[in-house]
C-alpha cells in the first residue's frame, strides 16, 4: 500500500471548526410531486462481483493469503458461465438504498442486483428450495423461513430490486418507477457509501436534533472522574460545540460520502471522506475554507511513499479560550511530578512549546518510506509549531546539557540531500 487520502478529516475539522449555522427551511416544505424521483438517504455501490473478487485476491495476496484467496475464486469462475454467476451479472455493481419516510414504518431498504438472465436466477432460487410466487403486476414474493416479513422483489433495468415488506403500504414501487443504476450506482471504487442528508424529511432530522441534545446533555453532565473545575468547564464546552455542530450538519448539510478503493496496478488503497453543505449556507463556506487549507500533508508526504497521513485541524474560538487554563494546569502538573534532577529541562522544554499547545490547532504528517534495498523503511514526521527558531533553540540547549551518551544518539543539522 502506497497512498493513504484522509479527506475524512475534513469532517473532523467540522466538528471543530465550524461556526454556528442557521436552519434552512424553505425546501423542507416543498412536497414532492405524485411520481417524483426517488431520494434516497442512503446510497452504497459495491463494485462487480468480477473486480470485487479480483480486489479482494489482491488484498489477500498482500496479506499472505494468497492460497485461500485462489480457493475463493476458482469455486466462483467454475460457477460463472455466459448467463453470468447464477444469473447474476458480474461485470456490473451492486447497490443498496434507502429512502427514510417520515412515518418511519414506511421507510424502505431495496437492495440492486445486476441480472444477466432472469430465468437461470429463477432457476438458482428453485435449487435453493425457494419457490417465489408472480404478483399480478409482475413482481415476485418470496416467504423465507426465520424472515419475519415476505421478500418482494422486480426485474426492471436488467437489476433485481428487493426489499423485506415489514409494512403493506410501503411496497414495491410501481413498474416504471423504480431509480435507474446508472443514476443511483455512480462511480468507481471498491465500496462507496453516500449519506443524503437532505434527504432526510425535515421531522426526522428534527428529531434527530432532539435527541441527540438530550444524549449529548446527559454526558454534558457526566464530566471525568476527579475532574478540576477547569476541565468541567472545557468538558461543557466541547459538548456545547458538538451539539451546535451537528445541528448544523443535520439541517444544512446535503451529503456525506465515503469511498474505498484499491488500484491494483498502482499499488494503491485509498479511503476518503467528504462532506457537502447546502449552497450558500455557513456549512458549505466553511467546507470551502476547509479545503483550502491544506497544512504539511500535500507538501511532505511524497508519491513514493509506502503510506503517509496527515492532520490539519483548528478549535474554534468557543474552545480554545477554555482550553487554555486547562492546558497550564497540565504542564505545572508535568513539572511538579517530574524528577528534582530533570525539572529545569521540563520547564524550558514546556515553555518553548506552550504557545504551540495552547493555540488549539493540530497540523502534522507521516510518512514510511522505502523499502530500501537492505529491505528497510525509513519514518519521517512532522508537526507546525509556533515560534519555530525558539522551539528549535531550546531543545538544542537541552541536547547541549543532556549526558555524552544521549547526545551521540542524536544529529543535527542532517544535510538530507547528501544520504
Amino acid at each position: 500500500m502506497r497512498w493513504l487520502t484522509l479527506k475524512g478529516l475534513v469532517l473532523a475539522g467540522l466538528i471543530l471548526a465550524c461556526p454556528k449555522a442557521s436552519a434552512r427551511d424553505d425546501e423542507d416544505k416543498k412536497s414532492p410531486e405524485p411520481g417524483a424521483a426517488i431520494k434516497p438517504a442512503l446510497v452504497v455501490r459495491i463494485k462487480g462481483l468480477e473486480g470485487l473478487i479480483g480486489d479482494l485476491r489482491y488484498l489477500a495476496e498482500k496479506s499472505g493469503q494468497e492460497e485461500i484467496a485462489k480457493q475463493v475464486e476458482g469455486a466462483l469462475k467454475a460457477r460463472t458461465g455466459k448467463d453470468g454467476l447464477e444469473g447474476v451479472d458480474t461485470k456490473k455493481p451492486i447497490g443498496v438504498y434507502a429512502t427514510v419516510d417520515s412515518k418511519l414504518d414506511q421507510s424502505q431498504v431495496m437492495v440492486m442486483v445486476p441480472i444477466a438472465d432472469e430465468k437461470t436466477f429463477l432457476s438458482f432460487l428453485e435449487g435453493l428450495d425457494q419457490k417465489p410466487e408472480k404478483q399480478q403486476d409482475g413482481s415476485y414474493k418470496l416467504n423465507v423461513e426465520n424472515v419475519p416479513a415476505p421478500i418482494v422483489f422486480r426485474f426492471e433495468n436488467k437489476y433485481l430490486y428487493a426489499m423485506a415488506q415489514f409494512n403493506k403500504e410501503a411496497g414495491l414501487p410501481a413498474k416504471g418507477k423504480l431509480p435507474r443504476p446508472e443514476d443511483l450506482l455512480k462511480g468507481e471504487g471498491l465500496l462507496s457509501m453516500a449519506v443524503n442528508v437532505e434527504h432526510l424529511p425535515k421531522q426526522v432530522r428534527k428529531g434527530a436534533i432532539s435527541a441527540l441534545a438530550l444524549q449529548l446533555g446527559v454526558m454534558k453532565d457526566e464530566p471525568p472522574p476527579n475532574s478540576t473545575e477547569k476541565q468541567k468547564a472545557l468538558w461543557e464546552a466541547a459538548f456545547d460545540e458538538v451539539a451546535t455542530q451537528a445541528k448544523s450538519l443535520l439541517e444544512d448539510g446535503k451529503s456525506l460520502t465515503v469511498k474505498l478503493d484499491v488500484d491494483r496496478k498502482k499499488n494503491d488503497f485509498s479511503l476518503s471522506m467528504s462532506l457537502t453543505g447546502k449552497s450558500g449556507t455557513d456549512l458549505a463556506k466553511n467546507i470551502a475554507s476547509l479545503s483550502k487549507a491544506t497544512g504539511l500533508g500535500p507538501s511532505f508526504v511524497g508519491p513514493g511513499a509506502a503510506m503517509g497521513a496527515w492532520i490539519n485541524v483548528a478549535l474554534p474560538e468557543s474552545l480554545r479560550k477554555p482550553l487554555a487554563p486547562v492546558i497550564d494546569e497540565l504542564l505545572k502538573k508535568a513539572v511538579d511530578e517530574a524528577p528534582e534532577k530533570d525539572r529545569k529541562a521540563a520547564e524550558k522544554a514546556i515553555k518553548a512549546l506552550e504557545k504551540t499547545l495552547k493555540a488549539g490547532a493540530l497540523d502534522g504528517a507521516v510518512e514510511l518510506r522505502g523499502p530500501s534495498k537492505a529491505g528497510k523503511y525509513t519514518g519521517l514526521f512532522a508537526v507546525r509549531v509556533k515560534d519555530g527558531a525558539e522551539v528549535e533553540k531550546t531543545f538544542k540547549s537541552l541536547l547541549a546539557d543532556a549526558p555524552e551518551a544521549d547526545r551521540k544518539k542524536v544529529k543535527l543539522d542532517v544535510d538530507m540531500s547528501a544520504t
